[in-house]
């Protein structure tokens, strides 16, 4: 039998309370996954289905008379569902939920967003703070004869209004802008980095306002002017208690955790324990517990601490944001209601809040871009995107709302406010900002990113950046043969569906994506070659490879083997159908699939057709840059293909180059490679189904100990001139070293 819970307080909670509390657990988790997949699916915010959630669940729409009437009850459904006894257990979880998100949140918060954009990215983000802030005062001074509470000053009041005109959500603009793919546009970069200092500034701003609140309803004789200064006051020594002291201890929690390669318990609670002391200690200074959360967060070291951060958001997001932050949106749906205000009276003060809400940030920001020199139609899509409020919205008014300085009607206008500004943000961006215009922002964004006088430009298309090493290797080899060359590592990542992620992690990725290929990157710098990183979220791997390749002019499309996807081959075959350029597959074998290539001669498999030809093209492109200087072996001995290999070994013989002919008594293809020390064996990718050449390269990639690297041709190019060119150019000056056979 279920045993009693006790309260602090010394009074007993039964059974039946208990069982509620369950249930209503359930109910909201189920709820809120369900409206938040149908939000997914017509393409808005899963977050605001959620939200929704908990006002179909409140007395706005369950609740309703209309709806008790309707089923024949003696009181509203919503009380019957969550009953009076188990709210307060349901707040407690929501305020839970409500921390860890915004310890989440700080933890999050990475500058690197705003570097290269700090003057614009401030001008855009205080005027869209100050503007709506500054009509939200006006608002407030007109609604305060009907909506100002009891007991409340009008100051407190009137920044609570502003402030929550000026807030951006930022995780949900992030998540707006990777499905749109914008966030390597101009657009896309520099809103990102306006929504990270509005986010500084609006946390800021809540917490002074919070801050007025108290000073001003303290009660008894103390000085408001005096109750502010010491509140802020202790904030602010707080902050530096957290950077001196407790920062230090959480960068030798980062060393702990290198050296244990894992998140143990005892780290994890450790990190539980400072965050919930750190929540109390902003609750007991007199803001709010989420301060303390978030100032925690931000503070957390960044330098080297990336796998600690992920670790730590694997154990705690999931848990906020699937099970805890539903109850949040339910128990402020809850409060939900138009109170004893006419449906009319309501529906004016909802238009007033949005259009004030939508003026104040769509002009603010579109006004200051435009001053900073972008054109109308960017600065505009500026303005949609940082109108976009959701889940920081609702943090906020759940807080007026416990401080007593928002009513049930106002509350409610706000958290609508909340939906609709978030809501309307996606479609009114596709009508000023269409796909057309992004795809051309796209490929200018390449362009100034690619180098311009390219003889040959590779694109390595990374899944896993970590490991990509033998891929990059291979490329690096192939565009040395040919200078000027490039080489444009794009880490591709599949756009993750899991709602989750989009509150937090999805920043926490825009961030650190670039980062995951620099020192790819720096590998290829290191080795002469040009090179440049891109980051792209995908939903159509396939098409997204083919585009980006045909926008760069890409001679030859690279790519690894990823065993771990039983559709992988398909993906490749129909990449290759697509036909964008020349296209490779590096399979590794298994115990080096994260160590370099060996430096020795390649391989090269004869083929019939284009394919054969292609791949004897890029068996010489290997061979150019060897250490041991530019050697060939070729397999098959019969046929055009080896009759094409024995012409260019020939010619490569004769002009000094040291070659391995075909040689019948190395009469196996495991004997060649043994005996050329292979960098790689280069196959013709000759099934067009793409299922046997991969498949079969696996376990010949594992018997040869080198990588397979398998060749398709651009269709697109009937006459492969490039052979010829490549070898009049590596011919030119004849070498003095003797052929072998």
């Amino acid at each position: 039998m279920m045993s009693n819970v006790v309260l602090a307080a010394g009074g007993g909670v039964d059974e039946f309370t208990v069982a509620w509390v369950f249930l209503d657990v359930v109910i909201i988790v189920v709820v809120a996954r369900l409206v938040g997949a149908l939000f997914r699916r017509i393409g808005q915010p899963p977050v605001v289905g959620e939200i929704l959630a908990g006002l179909l669940l409140g007395p706005l729409v369950l609740g309703s008379g209309t709806v008790t009437d309707l089923l024949g009850l003696d009181e509203p459904l919503s009380d019957i569902m969550f009953p009076a006894e188990a709210r307060p257990f349901l707040k407690v979880l929501a305020e839970l939920g409500l921390v860890i998100f915004m310890f989440v949140v700080g933890l999050e918060l990475d500058m690197k967003l705003i570097k290269g954009k700090e003057r614009i990215a401030a001008g855009v983000s205080i005027t869209s703070v100050l503007l709506p802030f500054t009509l939200g005062i006006g608002l407030a001074a007109i609604l305060k004869g009907t909506y100002l509470p009891d007991g409340i000053d009008f100051l407190p009041f009137a920044l609570f209004i502003g402030a929550s005109m000026s807030v951006t959500a930022f995780p949900v603009l992030a998540r707006i802008l990777t499905e749109r793919r914008m966030q390597g546009t101009q657009v896309g970069a520099l809103t990102l980095a306006c929504a990270a200092i509005d986010d500084i500034l609006a946390w800021s701003l809540l917490a002074l306002v919070v801050a007025v609140v108290e000073a001003s309803t303290g009660g008894g004789d103390a000085n408001p002017a005096l109750e502010l200064a010491r509140v802020m006051g202790l904030t602010m020594v707080f902050g530096l208690f957290l950077s001196v002291a407790i920062k230090p201890v959480l960068a030798r929690m980062n060393e702990r955790y290198r050296q244990l390669g894992h998140l143990s318990p005892d780290l994890l609670a450790a990190v539980l324990v400072l965050l919930l002391l750190s929540s109390w200690c902003t609750a007991h200074i007199g803001i709010h517990s989420i301060f303390g959360a978030f100032m925690l967060g931000v503070v957390f070291p960044r330098d080297g601490a990336e796998a600690f951060t992920h670790a730590l958001l694997e154990r705690i997001e999931s848990l906020a944001v699937v099970l805890l932050l539903p109850l949040f949106f339910i128990v402020t749906g809850l409060q939900a209601t138009i109170g004893q205000v006419s449906p009319g009276e309501f529906l004016l003060v909802l238009l007033a809040i949005v259009a004030v809400a939508c003026a104040g940030k769509f002009f603010g920001a579109a006004l200051a871009g435009r001053v900073q020199g972008m054109s109308w139609r960017r600065a505009m899509a500026i303005g949609t995107l940082m109108n976009t409020r959701g889940l920081t919205e609702l943090v906020l008014l759940s807080i007026g709302r416990d401080k007593g300085v928002l009513d049930d009607t106002l509350f409610t206008a706000l958290v609508l406010m909340a939906i609709i500004t978030t809501i309307m943000t996606s479609p009114l961006l596709r009508r000023i900002y269409p796909d057309r215009m992004i795809e051309h922002d796209i490929a200018e964004a390449e362009r100034a990113a690619l180098g311009d006088a390219i003889s040959f430009r590779i694109l390595v298309a990374v899944a896993d950046p970590q490991q990509a090493a033998p891929v990059v290797d291979v490329a690096c080899r192939i565009a040395l043969a040919q200078q000027p060359a490039e080489v444009v590592i794009t880490h591709f990542e599949e756009q993750p569906e899991d709602s989750g992620r989009e509150l937090s992690s999805f920043l926490d990725a825009i961030a650190s994506e670039l980062e995951s290929v620099h020192a790819l990157e720096e590998t290829v710098r290191q080795r002469g070659l040009s090179a440049t990183a891109f980051s792209q979220r995908t939903t159509d791997l396939v098409v997204d490879i083919a585009a980006q390749a045909r926008r760069q002019g890409a001679r030859m499309v690279l790519v690894g083997d990823r065993r771990d996807d039983p559709r992988w081959a398909e993906t490749v075959a129909a990449l290759v159908a697509d036909g964008p350029a020349d296209v490779g597959v590096v399979v590794v074998p298994l115990p080096r699939a994260d160590a370099a290539v060996p430096d020795g001669p390649p391989v090269v498999e004869a083929g019939e057709g284009p394919a054969g030809l292609a791949a004897l093209e890029y068996g010489v492109r290997l061979a150019l840059p060897t250490s041991s200087g530019p050697t060939i072996a070729g397999i098959g001995n019969a046929g055009r293909g080896a009759r094409r290999f024995e012409a260019v070994a020939e010619r490569l013989a004769g002009a000094g180059w040291p070659t391995v002919a075909d040689a019948p008594a190395l009469d196996t293809p495991d004997g060649v490679v043994a005996a050329a020390g292979a960098v790689a064996v280069v196959r013709p990718f000759a099934d067009p189904t793409g299922l046997q050449p991969v498949e079969r390269a696996r376990p010949d990639a594992e018997r040869f100990g080198c990588p397979i690297l398998l060749v398709a041709p651009d269709p697109n190019q009937l006459e492969r001139t490039g052979l010829d060119a490549l070898l009049d150019e590596a011919l030119a000056e004849p070498r003095d070293v003797e052929p072998t056979a």
